[in-house]
């Protein structure tokens, strides 16, 4: 539950490479399904968690000792640099085998991100809108929001390919977040980087693969917890994003096709058999969606 409101959550390393198969077997969204959706929608994207002009949930969360400590968090690093995040951190991987040195600056943006965006809901000062530009604008400049070690060809960090993974699947619902909880206290050129990279780096190919267009994400029909974040992610996305109905309406019968794959992963003691930490990670993002 936490989650949803301070999406706080330290990407987990995963020994497995993001794919995409190409198989018959995968279901695809269907109109029928999407025209019995649409009708329970709201007219407008939706915001996890109060948008920061609910100054009254804001102003009691502020009293929190967990707020005041995001805080004072935040206004050291609104005094800081976005940390450098250099092109060779990212192929030290394939060079070396080495993922911690890109992985620890880029856990710590994603971070300092979302302790940026609540300090500013949770305050409504203005005092955290210049740094979370920032974070905004190196964020989005990044060639791929992909990890390393899930791109072992290059082929994301290349632009040959546009791979949705644990990775950019969370920092996506981070950004639609953060894009929903601010609103328009978000400057207009942060709001515009953040809904052009999500169109073209998630809700663009995602939608290509739900219908078919494109083949299927591995994660899509995995048993395993890459359905369960990768989900989580993604609908997010659409669904704080998206301003035409029918295709959130889309988003959502996605979800109902996919979501069961996960469940499948649960024996019949309902522990994870890839252990309690990705029980937690996974089915914690499961909860979410």
């Amino acid at each position: 539950m936490r989650n949803r409101v301070l999406f706080f959550l330290a990407a987990v390393a995963a020994v497995q490479v993001a794919g995409s198969v190409g198989s018959a077997a995968v279901p695809l969204v269907t109109p029928s399904r999407v025209d019995a959706i649409m009708p329970m929608l709201s007219d407008k994207p939706l915001c996890v968690g109060p948008p920061i002009t609910d100054r009254a949930a804001w102003e009691a969360l502020a009293k929190l000792p967990a707020y005041q400590k995001g805080i004072a968090t935040a206004d050291k690093l609104a005094q800081e640099p976005v940390p450098a995040q250099p092109d060779t951190l990212y192929l030290l991987y394939t060079q070396t085998g080495d993922r911690d040195q890109w992985q620890n600056v880029a856990f710590t943006r994603r971070g300092n991100f979302s302790i940026l965006v609540l300090a500013e809901c949770a305050t409504d000062t203005g005092k955290y809108l210049p740094k979370i530009a920032e974070y905004v604008a190196a964020i989005c400049a990044e060639p791929t929001w992909v990890y390393p070690a899930h791109d072992p060809k290059l082929l994301n960090f290349h632009q040959k390919t546009l791979d949705i993974e644990l990775g950019s699947s969370h920092l996506a619902q981070e950004l639609a977040l953060g894009y929903a909880l601010l609103g328009v206290k978000l400057d207009p050129v942060s709001r515009k980087l953040i809904e052009t990279n999500l169109q073209r780096r998630i809700i663009e190919p995602y939608r290509a693969r739900y219908l078919g267009k494109d083949k299927a994400y591995g994660w899509m029909t995995v048993t395993n917890n890459w359905n369960a974040v990768c989900l989580a992610g993604v609908t997010t996305v659409g669904l704080t994003m998206i301003a035409d109905k029918r295709t959130r309406a889309e988003f959502i019968a996605a979800a109902e096709l996919y979501s069961p794959y996960f469940l499948k992963s649960f024996p019949a003691d309902g522990y994870c058999e890839e252990g309690l930490g990705y029980w937690n990670y996974g089915f914690g993002h499961y909860v979410q969606l």
